[in-house]
């Protein structure tokens, strides 16, 4: 996964150069009430965010995100890849790596149900997104995965499908996801026995509505199936979500 992480950074500074005369950059900063990852609370207090993306004309891009989060210092993240179109049907493919500074959880190892502070929470997926037009509107779905998910919690495969719907100046959007993390090992994910899967649905509905050129606010309700129970560090990471989140973001080119 260092490797990765090394491999992505590299291709965030090389195709910036190589494709100056033509690339767009932009940053981004932010603050949300409570920062979720796929109906999943990552701490108990609002976050704040930011981050810078570059793109360049033949659809490639590549970035850099970073976020506060309650088990860590902070999450870092590195992702590239390449987006492209054929006829109305719009695609993007890339990898993305998860990182964490100074990750102080003891996760919970599933063979000895012991703390093994040696477990490594950082983890890179692959992915490939679509979306075609229905009316003012799009259908998208995606696919992430990862051979070594969150916390080494073993292989993992999320799969999404959304809408986006605008109505006047308002962007009504929406997703149903499955996460499914195949024979766990870690109390991050663990179910029991071998060969077993642990799987949840996250689902969620909101608006996003500009405040002016450069800021806009998205109020969203996001919720989760009953799973916690399948989470053995709930009390830093996996807690699932039920309610309302509000996202100030700010975007400048």
């Amino acid at each position: 996964m260092k490797f990765l992480k090394l491999a992505l950074c590299s291709a965030t500074a090389g195709l910036a150069i190589a494709g100056a005369a033509h690339a767009e950059v932009s940053v981004n900063a932010g603050v949300v009430s409570q920062y979720l990852f796929r109906g999943l609370s990552q701490g108990a207090d609002a976050a704040g965010f930011g981050g810078v993306d570059w793109s360049g004309e033949s659809g490639a891009y590549a970035g850099l995100w970073t976020s506060s989060v309650g088990f860590a210092s902070a999450e870092v993240d590195a992702y590239g890849g390449w987006k492209g179109s054929s006829g109305d049907f719009d695609f993007d493919v890339g990898a993305i790596y998860y990182g964490y500074v100074n990750d102080g959880t003891t996760w919970v190892n599933a063979t000895t149900h012991a703390g093994d502070p040696s477990i490594d929470a950082a983890y890179y997926e692959v992915y490939a997104k679509g979306s075609f037009p229905v009316g003012m509107g799009s259908i998208t779905g995606a696919i992430y995965y990862s051979p070594e998910y969150f916390a080494e919690a073993g292989a993992a495969t999320y799969y999404e499908v959304g809408f986006t719907a605008p109505w006047k100046d308002v962007v009504i959007s929406g997703a149903f996801g499955i996460q499914n993390i195949s024979d766990p090992e870690t109390g991050a994910f663990r179910c029991g026995g071998s060969g077993c899967e642990d799987s949840y649905t996250t689902w969620n509905i909101g608006f996003t509505v500009p405040i002016n050129d450069v800021a806009s606010v998205d109020v969203r309700y996001t919720s989760t199936n009953d799973h916690a129970a399948a989470f053995g560090n709930s009390n830093l990471y996996g807690v699932d979500f039920d309610g309302i989140t509000a996202k100030l973001t700010t975007t400048f080119k």
